[in-house]
């Protein structure tokens, strides 16, 4: 993967999208601005797919990129545990990594330069 021209550009839009992320799973249940008719552990798989998705775009290793999403996964899980008004379950850990794992894997064998091809779209228009 050849380096990104706006590398942290792209890091920094991958960490609001984690922020997104955690803001969405610590909101009181029934609390989120948009309401889907989409089961608990589908947003979660679609959430990390995606995560994992972008974040493979961006990175070298698709092993750190499932470790870590996992952990942070993980550590979300572990809030909505010692919250009040949430609930922590294994099966939304599941759906996390089952998103991660298949987002990442998906990246890789299917569109491994999204990311940056666009980035060189955007340097030539820049340049331009």
């Amino acid at each position: 993967m050849s380096r990104l021209h706006y590398n942290r550009l792209w890091w920094l839009l991958g960490v609001i999208g984690l922020a997104i992320i955690l803001v969405f799973s610590i909101l009181p249940n029934g609390g989120g601005i948009v309401s889907l008719n989409l089961s608990d552990k589908a947003l979660h798989f679609i959430a990390y797919f995606f995560a994992a998705f972008y974040f493979k775009q961006i990175s070298h290793s698709l092993l750190k990129v499932v470790i870590l999403l996992t952990l942070y996964g993980v550590f979300i899980e572990g809030i909505q545990y010692l919250s009040v008004y949430r609930s922590s379950e294994w099966l939304d850990i599941l759906a996390n990594i089952s998103g991660t794992i298949s987002g990442a894997l998906i990246t890789k064998f299917t569109m491994p330069k999204l990311i940056q091809n666009i980035d060189q779209k955007i340097k030539a228009k820049l340049d331009y």
